[in-house]
């Protein structure tokens, strides 16, 4: 069972040793991102059915799907009788919700995250699932199979797929709970997660207690719903010159840090990257955490060179709320012109300046490519393209990929719509090395040229 509700945010600590007062930052954040995940905490008990809403910010997403509690005077809403023919404690807390999952009536479940995915980023998933009791008056004991978790970005925006389901092997435990879990990838801005049957009733198997009659109806419970990032630490932070305190207490999970240490909880001492890998189940991720020494990360020469007719992005290389001298207030700002630049960053150590002072030049054209890529459909690192800054650029003629046999498998003139998706004949390439040209076409003050970059790509998986 996983924390409903865990906060963990940066404290300073403070301790008198030897007649020198010692002090140190403790950094983390709340895990789970569903908020009241275990439906126990209710503006009142409910007393008919349709009223998940109760459970605050749980919404009645479609049609009537209900809330049970200890303290339910209705005794179909009352834990552990819900609906009168079931004994089912709670997994955890006082409560519960259910919802039909099968049959003409179909229900759902929907709550907003407490901060929106990020794109990239690794996530467990998981909620807990009870099957109704064999109850004549209500879903004439059917059992099924299929319950999922799936992502959106308002309310209204039920999605098509699951990012977690459970399907294939029929639900039969009337007393007890199932876990139903996995690894999602983020597609980045999901807000709202929805609890539904993601199955048409022809996709989703179904079985009836009494061979005599047809599966019509089926109810399920769901209990201790979790969105657990798998990168528990922040990504970025300053060191004033105190040790630092990170700490991530997502329980069963597994760390090893860069330093092979596997305790949750490491102390750091000053600016530099560390990097730990962390696991959950089925699912792993490995988070870098980038600590910037204040006293010495910002540049004593802050001078930077752009080429002419393209944009660079200034980023403080100190991490705090920033503000630019142009009123913005940004991690970073994008800029296309030569010129001066200020931002102010303010953080717990305090704030401070740093300059930016940028020239430009011609550069001419420049190409660069990845040299390994992985398409093997995770959404992570699944296309490939060469990338040009050429002020001059004209237009892109041709890029072609060949394998070491020499033979031609892609070209594509436009980089942006078409990149490399790592097929041969609608078939995944085989890994190793494959060769790529690029032709393109200049014009330079009226004088158009044909030039062409050339180099090499390894696909891993």
């Amino acid at each position: 069972m996983y924390p409903v509700e865990r906060h963990i945010t940066m404290i300073r600590f403070c301790c008198l040793t030897a007649w020198v007062l010692v002090c140190h930052f403790s950094r983390g954040q709340s895990y789970n991102l569903v908020p009241n995940a275990s439906f126990d905490y209710a503006t009142s008990c409910p007393r008919t059915e349709g009223e998940v809403d109760l459970a605050i910010p749980w919404l009645n997403t479609l049609r009537t799907p209900d809330l049970f509690l200890v303290c339910a005077e209705n005794d179909n809403f009352k834990v552990p009788h819900p609906r009168k023919c079931t004994y089912l404690q709670p997994h955890s807390g006082e409560g519960y919700a259910g919802l039909t999952t099968f049959g003409n009536t179909r229900e759902i479940i929907g709550v907003p995250l407490k901060q929106p995915l990020e794109k990239g980023k690794s996530y467990f998933l998981q909620f807990w699932v009870a099957i109704d009791d064999v109850c004549s008056t209500w879903d004439r004991g059917t059992f099924t199979d299929a319950i999922g978790m799936g992502f959106g970005e308002d309310n209204y925006d039920i999605p098509d797929f699951p990012a977690l389901e459970h399907r294939g092997t029929i639900l039969y435990d009337t007393i007890g709970w199932t876990a139903v879990y996995g690894c999602y990838i983020a597609h980045g801005n999901e807000k709202y997660l929805f609890i539904l049957n993601f199955r048409e009733n022809d996709q989703t198997l179904a079985v009836s207690s009494d061979p005599a009659v047809i599966p019509v109806f089926d109810y399920m419970y769901i209990d201790d719903v979790a969105v657990i990032p798998m990168n528990p630490y922040p990504d970025s932070l300053p060191y004033c010159g105190d040790p630092i305190r990170l700490a991530a207490f997502i329980p069963e999970a597994n760390y090893r840090w860069d330093n092979q240490s596997t305790d949750s909880i490491r102390w750091i001492n000053g600016g530099g990257t560390y990097t730990v890998q962390v696991t959950l189940g089925q699912c792993s991720a490995l988070q870098t955490i980038y600590v910037a020494d204040v006293l010495s990360a910002i540049p004593a020469d802050p001078s930077l060179v752009i080429c002419d007719g393209t944009q660079t992005r200034l980023q403080p290389s100190i991490p705090g709320i920033t503000q630019w001298d142009n009123g913005q207030n940004a991690p970073t700002r994008t800029i296309d012109q030569a010129g001066q630049y200020l931002a102010q960053i303010s953080n717990e150590c305090g704030d401070f300046e740093q300059h930016f002072d940028v020239t430009a030049q011609d550069c001419g054209c420049r190409v660069s490519a990845p040299n390994v890529f992985s398409p093997n459909e995770d959404l992570i690192n699944d296309l490939w393209r060469p990338y040009l800054q050429c002020p001059t650029l004209d237009r892109v003629l041709q890029l072609e990929i060949y394998n070491r046999q020499g033979q031609l498998i892609f070209t594509s003139s436009d980089l942006e719509q078409r990149p490399w998706d790592g097929r041969f004949n609608n078939v995944l390439a085989p890994t190793g090395v494959y060769v790529w040209t690029l032709s393109y076409r200049t014009n330079k003050a009226g004088v158009v040229r044909t030039e062409y970059a050339s180099g090499d790509l390894t696909i891993v998986r």
